[in-house]
């Protein structure tokens, strides 16, 4: 089982054209990718390849997915209730959100394809100028369990390495999703401590690129 691991999942697209990103997967995990990038970063999220999943931004046609997605028992244990009750809803949630931060920060959650059907949501999540980057993602539970959210983890964490150039991503996970947990620490982020938030206690997990 993969929980969600979502960050806090809250969202924030420019027009032209995406660069694409390829992860290759070696035996033993993801190779980073040697990559250039222009001192002034696009205001896109990129699109996203691995193996087997397409990392895409969000449109508004994709309302019916977000809204089934923030609907599952499992969005609401560990993320809570967006209130996204009908397709305007979601494509509220959509532009508000998502939409919204990638032309802000050039990040944001975006859908996750698996031969051309969304199966979930992940990104890297910037709330104001000062945050730190999260990475989270969330998937519907018949793609748990299928090594999805580990791909999709490593993938984002190389992106933000090798494209964006950031020097510390972190993520949030609640104290009892276990499986977020392995799949953090399997992609090398290194438990920092507990935060709290109104009445709940999240592990925050950092990986820093620059080594001292």
């Amino acid at each position: 089982m993969n929980p969600p691991c979502v960050s806090r999942l809250e969202a924030g697209r420019k027009g032209g054209d995406h660069q694409v990103i390829h992860c290759k997967q070696a035996q033993s995990g993801f190779s980073l990718l040697n990559l250039t990038t222009t001192k002034k970063r696009e205001r896109f999220m990129q699109t996203i390849r691995t193996a087997r999943l397409v990392i895409r931004q969000f449109t508004l046609a994709d309302g019916p997915f977000v809204m089934q997605l923030v609907n599952q028992p499992s969005w609401l244990q560990w993320i809570g209730n967006r209130n996204v009750h009908t397709l305007n809803d979601a494509e509220t949630y959509i532009s508000s959100g998502p939409m919204a931060m990638y032309q802000r920060y050039g990040v944001g959650l975006c859908g996750v394809e698996l031969a051309g059907t969304l199966i979930g949501m992940a990104g890297l999540i910037k709330r104001t100028p000062e945050a730190e980057i999260d990475l989270g993602y969330a998937f519907l539970p018949e793609y748990w369990g299928q090594g999805y959210a580990s791909e999709v983890a490593q993938a984002l964490l190389n992106y933000a390495i090798t494209t964006l150039k950031l020097p510390r991503i972190i993520a949030t996970t609640h104290l009892e999703n276990k499986q977020s947990i392995k799949v953090l620490e399997r992609i090398g982020m290194h438990f920092e401590g507990i935060i709290h938030e109104g009445e709940q206690q999240l592990r925050v997990f950092g990986y820093n690129t620059r080594r001292t």
